[in-house]
């Protein structure tokens, strides 16, 4: 009786491993792959100013055709307005992407292009000054068409639809909304180990700790390494606003899918070699000769 519980004690330790990694890979669908943070929260300064610099270069030679200083580009493609719109463009590819909404390209804001138009035809003599009292206007909506298509990032409704029907896969979803369960499995597992035979209930707990450890390893390392051989940047892509976007929505999910499985990981690895020292205390039931 006492081999057959510890044969059933080992293979309850055994099955935590495969139970664990789909755990953490339910947990990294749900918080991750199906959050909207995951596909926005990139959107920083740094990528305000990257972007910015893509758009104005196009931009400045759209000035020299129509004879404009540069200046009348400071305002409209300052940090703060760059970053709004690219927050935004995130906004709706995140929207795209995990609802199956149909794209739509956010609309640059033309009054400030013509209103910095405006101010630099008011700034010049009255001679100097275009006769046509709608210069500025068509002017300054030509200079945010051409904003605008840089900043789209070259993206379009097809490609999106294409990756939604891969995020809203029925495994990944089915993965995703069995999370609490496979926590439950989890649980249920450490406890049925430990009450299978309480007399050895330190060995017990050092298997489960073995077993779950390992199982987030499979997970953890992987991601890991995948991390390190940073595949965003060996994208095939060309600098620009699209490697922008690709590069920062890869590097979002493929490090917070990291903070969540390393911190896993460390957490039981901690545990297991905490019921290392546990099993290795000296049991303090003296036996009676």
């Amino acid at each position: 009786m006492s081999k057959f519980l510890t044969v059933l004690r080992i293979l309850l330790s055994v099955l935590l491993c495969p139970i664990v990694l789909l755990t953490l890979l339910s947990a990294v669908v749900r918080f991750t792959v199906y959050d909207p943070q995951s596909y926005t929260s990139f959107v920083d300064d740094s990528v305000a100013m990257s972007l910015t610099s893509f758009v104005r270069d196009e931009l400045e030679a759209e000035c020299l055709f129509y004879d404009l200083p540069f200046e009348v580009l400071d305002t409209p493609l300052s940090q703060q307005h760059v970053k709004a719109y690219a927050q935004q463009y995130a906004d709706a590819m995140a929207k795209a992407l995990l609802e199956g909404e149909e794209f739509a390209v956010p609309a640059v804001d033309e009054s400030l292009y013509v209103s910095s138009v405006q101010a630099f035809f008011d700034s010049l003599p009255q001679e100097e000054r275009p006769l046509d009292p709608k210069a500025a206007q068509t002017v300054g909506k030509e200079l945010a068409a051409i904003a605008q298509s840089q900043m789209k990032a070259g993206l379009n409704d097809s490609w999106l639809r294409l990756a939604h029907r891969y995020l809203s896969h029925r495994f990944l979803a089915m993965l995703a909304d069995g999370f609490f369960v496979l926590v439950a499995a989890v649980a249920v597992l450490w406890l049925a180990a430990v009450l299978v035979s309480l007399s050895h209930w330190r060995q017990s707990l050092y298997g489960c700790a073995f077993g779950s450890a390992v199982g987030s390893a499979f997970v953890a390392i992987p991601l890991f390494l995948l991390f390190r051989y940073g595949l965003p940047e060996r994208l095939a892509l060309m600098d620009s606003p699209l490697k922008l976007y690709i590069d920062g929505v890869l590097n979002a999910l493929i490090a917070d899918a990291i903070r969540l499985t390393v911190t896993v990981f460390i957490v039981l690895s901690v545990l297991l070699l905490f019921t290392v020292v546990f099993c290795l205390i000296p049991n303090k039931k003296v036996k009676e000769n």
